[in-house]
């Protein structure tokens, strides 16, 4: 606002101060200039919003606008419509403003935010995309519109944009925004860089040091990621989260002692501790979560939640579903965990081939919870196990006609026709999951894995199962699709390698198939001892083709023996 426009308010002030409180007041009878009368009228829009006559504020508001326009009333005109809910008027007359004044920063900001408050960032970035054009050197606002895009996961015109900008002019947030851009873009090395820069600039830079340790931990340097978020401690920050994620972070790096110190540090509440045993539990450290579970449990009215905690160790440190069963039976209806309680008991009862029990609790949890899906997809997991796949589809039919588009339901509906023979109406559903929920690796896995078996379209069956491995890196499961789709190609070599990371991510959950995958590949390398060895290991897991796995290996063992007896009567020649 200039001197001059505050001294006409100051001396209006005092002008309207000498004038009888008269709605007919106008500034045409002390016959003021344009500028003088329009300083009159946003005097009387202050004086009437106050007194919360809001149309004739705006009317007021209007009349000082359109005797003399500036930025400011423009501005002033959209808050107010803003504050009232207005907001169609309220863009719309921003719109006006820049149309009149299109150096206006001001308003270019002002707009962008209004779309920004609805979510709707290609809006917003547009905005301030149109604004550099006429002022390609503002570079503050360069750092506005990155924030924009990264909001709006377009990492890579956040990268673009703050590249644009001279060095010495990046400001901490821009390197942080370059920090958060080359992570979305999976840049790690590139984010970290950026990241230290920023705390560089600024050691306090709490968000900039709370990405770097996210961006470590990402990357699996459990060590880094640690020291930073100690040093986030340090600094003072001692959520509950931050404290979470440095006992999450010891455990990971073996440090469970250490991990139970900062338990101890914590905050006293049964949240806090049961959240902490969970990180025990996910990293296997039973009796530390042991440990804290029993303190809870030694004050009186611990939270129902701990026997959920309780049954979750029974299952895996003690291998016994059927008392974590009974964990879960001692947690009420009314408890807001009961929702997770009977999905973990129905998946046990499954286990344990209580297939009854578990249909109840399946009807049971419909009923309580008819806006969960999981209970329908669990009473077709029942009909399935059971070979019922008649039931098991009309189970799911009915879900989807409640739950058309979703994901899970269709995958098990894709699964179950498989099973029943009909691959192609597999194949359709598995490609309907993808068209609308192209992320879903375990669709993507399907159709790939399922062209390689077909030997149909196997470039594509690449592309997609490398798709689910970005999603699930670390899949056995993908990786023998992968080594799979390169067997058919006949690329053995590549198809070796990837069988062989199949395996070692399968360790813990062996599969026959990627035994027997494993020995189809060994054997096209002539690497017979190592494709028995793959046959062998398929057939300890019970495969459902049994037999066709004992006439590989007997085929095997018989060319074994042929080239045995072969070289010997060779070196009986010789001889």
């Amino acid at each position: 606002m200039s001197k001059i426009f505050i001294i006409l308010i100051i001396s209006l002030n005092l002008m309207a101060s000498c004038l009888p409180k008269n709605q007919g007041a106008s500034p045409g009878a002390l016959e003021l200039s344009p500028q003088a009368s329009s300083s009159f009228y946003y005097l009387q829009f202050q004086e009437l919003k106050d007194e919360k006559k809001y149309a004739q504020a705006e009317a007021a508001l209007k009349q000082a606008l359109e005797l003399d326009p500036s930025p400011f009333l423009y501005l002033e005109l959209a808050n107010f419509y803003w504050q009232n809910l207005k907001f169609s008027e309220a863009r719309t007359t921003l719109k006006q403003g820049i149309e009149k004044f299109p150096q206006s920063r001001d308003l270019y900001l002002s707009l962008a935010k209004s779309y920004l408050a609805e979510k709707r960032f290609d809006h917003a970035a547009t905005t301030l995309e149109e604004y550099l054009k006429l002022s390609p050197e503002d570079y503050p606002i360069y750092q506005e519109l990155a924030a924009i895009y990264v909001q709006n996961k377009k990492y890579a015109q956040a990268l673009d944009l703050l590249k644009k900008v001279p060095s010495p002019r990046r400001t901490k947030i821009m390197y942080y925004y370059l920090g958060r851009a080359s992570s979305g873009l999976g840049l790690k090395n590139k984010a970290v860089q950026f990241l230290k820069k920023a705390v560089q600039i600024d050691p306090k830079f709490i968000e900039a040091w709370a990405e770097l340790a996210f961006v470590y931990e990402l990357n699996k340097d459990y060590v880094e990621a640690e020291k930073t978020y100690a040093q986030l401690l340090q600094m003072g920050e001692e959520s509950p989260e931050l404290l979470l994620r440095l006992i999450d972070l010891n455990l990971k790096l073996n440090n469970p002692d250490k991990a139970m110190l900062l338990v101890d540090k914590g905050p006293k509440h049964e949240q806090f501790k049961l959240e902490a045993v969970n990180k025990f539990i996910s990293n296997k450290f039973y009796s530390y979560a042991q440990k804290v579970l029993a303190e809870i449990m030694s004050r009186k009215d611990f939270p129902a939640r701990t026997y959920f905690y309780l049954a979750i160790l029974a299952y895996e440190k003690d291998q016994d579903a059927q008392k974590a069963v009974d964990f879960l039976n001692k947690i009420p209806e009314d408890n807001k965990f009961f929702h997770q309680a009977l999905l973990f008991r129905i998946q046990l009862l499954m286990q344990l081939n209580k297939l009854e029990q578990a249909m109840s609790l399946t009807r049971m949890g419909q009923k309580k919870f008819p806006r969960q899906n999981q209970f329908w997809l669990l009473q077709a997991n029942i009909y399935e196990n059971k070979n019922k796949f008649t039931q098991a589809m009309k189970t799911l039919d009915k879900a989807l006609k409640k739950w058309p588009n979703e994901p899970e339901l269709l995958f098990r509906r894709g699964v179950i026709l498989d099973k029943m023979g009909k691959r192609d109406q597999a194949i359709a559903t598995m490609e309907k999951i993808i068209a609308s929920h192209p992320d879903h690796d375990q669709a993507l896995n399907y159709v790939g894995y399922t062209l390689a078996e077909m030997g149909k379209d196997l470039e594509r069956a690449l592309v997609l199962i490398q798709n689910a491995l970005k999603i699930d890196p670390d899949n056995g499961y993908y990786l023998d699709s992968l080594a799979w789709v390169y067997f058919k190609q006949h690329k053995i070599k590549k198809a070796w390698q990837e069988i062989n990371r199949a395996i070692q991510f399968a360790q813990d959950n062996p599969d026959p198939t990627i035994w027997e995958h494993y020995g189809d590949i060994a054997k096209a390398l002539n690497k017979p001892d190592l494709a028995l060895r793959g046959y062998k290991k398929a057939l300890e897991l019970k495969p459902s083709n049994r037999e066709a796995i004992k006439k590989k290996i007997d085929e095997l063992s018989a060319s074994r023996e042929q080239d045995a007896r072969d070289n010997n009567q060779g070196d009986r020649k010789s001889n």
